[in-house]
């Protein structure tokens, strides 16, 4: 796999997954990136030690993302939905390593350029 990856049309996952390891350093999406399930594990997108970058906007609707160690940007909204349901919604996962001794401050980072919206 490449060490960097660019999507020209987007990526929509609807009842799909996607995980990409640490080969991975750089991905950038030119569009939307929608992640589509019936409940939060049906579907999903995840990358390792990676700086993903947007240039549309995140759809979160009933399936899950997770960034392992990873930093995103999102240039347009964030939208996460619940399905209208309290349980079967939309995750979004985010796991930061511990920063004492590196360069950077932080373990993970997230920037949304438009609105983040949560909704049932």
């Amino acid at each position: 796999m490449p060490s960097s990856l660019t999507l020209t049309n987007g990526l929509k996952l609807d009842s799909s997954a996607v995980e990409f390891d640490d080969a991975l350093v750089k991905m950038e999406i030119q569009g939307d990136l929608e992640v589509v399930g019936s409940y939060a594990h049906s579907s999903g997108f995840g990358v390792s030690n990676a700086k993903i970058d947007v240039k549309g906007n995140v759809v979160l609707n009933g399936g899950h993302i997770c960034l392992n160690y990873s930093d995103m940007d999102v240039d347009g909204d964030f939208t996460m939905t619940g399905l209208g349901s309290d349980f079967n919604g939309s995750q979004f996962i985010v796991y930061a390593a511990a920063t004492n001794g590196t360069t950077r401050d932080w373990g993970a980072e997230v920037n949304v350029g438009g609105s983040w919206m949560m909704e049932k």
